[in-house]
């Protein structure tokens, strides 16, 4: 086996700088005898020789985390396809807690409510109930019927943007 050349550098950084008496692990790539690329955590610790005072070797122990490595990716993946969706949608998404603190918002519905950033918006809204709703008995009938049905389609409201003007929104939750 050889340590995959784009890892090379990373392994033996982490492999010089290991202290008597330390312990670590470094997961890096390894190319196999038939040409296979695998992940693998090794575990290192650095101990004296037992018959050379004053030298030291590496005890260590290796583990396939292949599997594992290809889940990060199709998860890291995933997110990135999430966020791009999230991110360039032309209908407002949002997501908040049940006392109406926002959680994400994205730029098109920031851009609706005025605010110049999504940033803005939710550092600026603290409670959508009382600072979007025009009726924030509104709120409060639409999580009941999130609570009651799970979904929630075509539920119509007026709301504020950053100026205070009024408009009507339709929400699918």
């Amino acid at each position: 086996t050889l340590v995959h050349p784009e890892d090379a550098g990373r392994v033996n950084e982490f492999l010089l700088e290991m202290k008597p008496g330390e312990s670590g692990v470094c997961e890096f790539r390894i190319i196999t005898k038939d040409g296979r690329v695998i992940w693998i955590s090794d575990y290192n610790k650095c101990v004296e020789h037992e018959t050379l005072p004053g030298h030291y070797r590496l005890l260590g122990a290796s583990k396939d985390i292949t599997g594992r490595k290809e889940m990060e990716e199709t998860i890291q993946q995933s997110e990135a396809k999430y966020r791009s969706i999230f991110e360039n949608a032309m209908i407002g998404i949002f997501q908040s807690t049940p006392d109406g603190r926002l959680i994400s918002v994205n730029p098109a519905l920031s851009h609706m409510h005025g605010f110049a950033s999504p940033e803005e918006m939710m550092a600026e809204i603290k409670d959508v109930r009382t600072t979007l709703y025009v009726d924030p008995n509104n709120r409060m009938k639409y999580m009941e019927l999130l609570n009651k049905q799970d979904v929630v389609k075509g539920f119509e409201a007026q709301f504020y943007r950053k100026n205070k003007e009024v408009f009507w929104v339709s929400m699918n939750v």
